[in-house]
Parts: structure tokens; sequence; C-alpha cells
């Protein structure tokens, strides 16, 4: 009497969602990097051009011109806001880079150990809402897409939240990219640097609130399907 070993009935092969979370993982982390290479790159040239000669020449060649400051004072708004805009663009693209390889480590790891798949999840379509919003962000209300990608991946009554959270994390590297002009310029001129404080408020109003408008959109949309 000869007994037979059980045929094997476990499948090896990944499944598909694993195989699109893990597709959508690397695609949030490629589209951070991009975005931090884009704005570090050019940054630090920008940072490392821009001085009190180059000044000079704008304000002289009537490139930059003021009517409320004197041309000494056009000088000194000129290379503060110049360096200060440089050294903001290469801080705030580093930042994009590190958070691009650590969103990937970080979700490689969720994934290999399971559990909390849910909430992993509905914290990689806000963040793939704010990549997508970052990096369209030469469209017009571009928050609404990303917002609205954001909303239709999470579907169900989380989709509002989803895409205002993904507003808030894309107006981060805003805020980073405002604040530091803001700081060099108010050295120099308060009233201008109350100007960059007042865009950087409106810019974070118009990225959450265009991005909660999308998040309702993409809801909407994955609630009919």
């Amino acid at each position: 009497m000869s007994v037979s070993e059980p045929e094997s009935s476990v499948d090896h092969d990944l499944p598909a969602s694993w195989l699109l979370d893990s597709a959508i993982d690397w695609l949030v982390a490629a589209l951070l990097v991009v975005a931090g290479a884009v704005l570090a790159v050019p940054g630090a040239l920008f940072y490392a051009a821009v001085d009190e000669e180059l000044a000079r020449e704008l304000v002289a060649e009537q490139t930059v011109e003021s009517t409320i400051l004197t041309e000494a004072e056009t000088i000194e708004v000129t290379e503060a806001l110049g360096s200060w805009t440089g050294l903001g663009m290469v801080v705030t693209g580093v930042a994009l880079v590190v958070a691009g390889v650590w969103f990937l480590v970080h979700y490689r790891r969720v994934r290999s150990r399971g559990g909390e798949r849910a909430l992993a999840e509905s914290r990689r379509n806000v963040v793939l809402g704010a990549a997508v919003t970052a990096v369209a962000s030469s469209i017009p209300l571009s928050p609404v897409i990303g917002g609205g990608l954001a909303g239709y991946l999470e579907r169900g009554g989380g989709a509002v939240a989803a895409g205002t959270l993904s507003g808030l994390v894309a107006s981060v590297p805003v805020v980073l990219l405002l604040v530091f002009p803001t700081v060099g310029v108010a050295t120099v001129s308060v009233p201008i640097a109350a100007v960059l404080v007042a865009a950087l408020l409106f810019s974070v109003v118009y990225l959450v609130a265009l991005s909660a408008l999308g998040g309702y959109l993409g809801g909407a949309v994955a609630g009919s399907r």
C-alpha cells in the first residue's frame, strides 16, 4: 500500500492587490523624490548665484525696481529674497527626497508585517494626493486633482477628510518655501515680509479648501461606480 503526498494547494504567486499596492508605494516615493530634486538642484544654483553684486546689477538695469523702497533697500530686499528663496528650495527639496525614501521603506515594512492595512492605505492615499497636487502645481486648480484622487481611493465617508488631509500635507512644502524668504526679507523690510506671510496663509487655505472639494468630488465618483 503506497501513500501519496497530498498536493499543495498554496499559491505562491503574489496577489494582485499586493502588487498594486507595491506599485502605488513606488509611485508615491518616486513623485516625492523627483519633486524634491526639481526643487533642490535649481535652488542650490540660485542660492550660489544671488549676491549683492547681482542684486545691484538687477536694480541698475531696472530688472527689479520699486516705487516704495529706496535703491539701497531694493538691493537689500532683492539679495535677501533671492538667497533665502534658494535656501528654502534646497531645504524643501532635500526634505521631499528624504520623505520619499522614508515613505517607501516604511510602507514596505508595514506590508511585510501585515495588520493595520486600512489605516496604512488611508495614509498612503493622503500622501499620494498631496504628491499629485505638488507635481501638477503648474495646472490650474491642481489641489482638486490631488484631493480628488485621495477621496476616490478612500471612498466612503472618509473621502472629504482624505482630500482635506492631502491639502494639509501638500501645504507643508509650500510653507517651507515661503518661510525662508519671509524670514530673510523681514530683516530688511517688515511690510514686504507681511505680504509674504499673507501669501503663505492664502496658499494654505487655497490648498486645503480645493483639496477638500476634490475629496468630495472623488468620493462622489467612487460612490457612483
